[in-house]
């Protein structure tokens, strides 16, 4: 039951996130303008390491397949909304996760 309770209440958060940017994209809080404007200097890398562990999270099926992290520039920076830049990373990796076979690997590069 709580494993029941613990799997519904992941899903609800991440849909909850999701509603939010897409509120945000639609009212323009997201356009690239807008974040030249108020956007935040960032370390790219930083920010790939959280949406892994974001997207290990929202993955529903294979969350521990291997995740190969090559080209790494420590220093890069982005500039971004870090937390949407975090969950559209997510988003991509989880897609990989749920529908990479058993056994594989996932390759992110910058």
């Amino acid at each position: 039951l709580l494993d029941t309770l613990a799997s519904g209440s992941k899903r609800l958060s991440r849909l909850v996130d999701q509603i939010v940017l897409i509120s945000q994209l639609q009212s323009g809080m997201l356009s690239a303008s807008a974040i030249q404007e108020a956007g935040l200097e960032a370390p790219l890398w930083e920010i790939i390491i959280a949406a892994i562990g974001l997207a290990r999270r929202f993955a529903y099926r294979n969350p521990n397949v291997n995740i190969d992290l090559s080209d790494r520039k420590n220093d890069a920076p982005v500039v971004c909304n870090p937390l949407a830049l975090k969950h559209a990373l997510a988003e991509l990796i989880t897609n990989a996760l749920n529908f990479s076979p058993e056994g594989s690997s996932i390759r992110i590069s910058q």
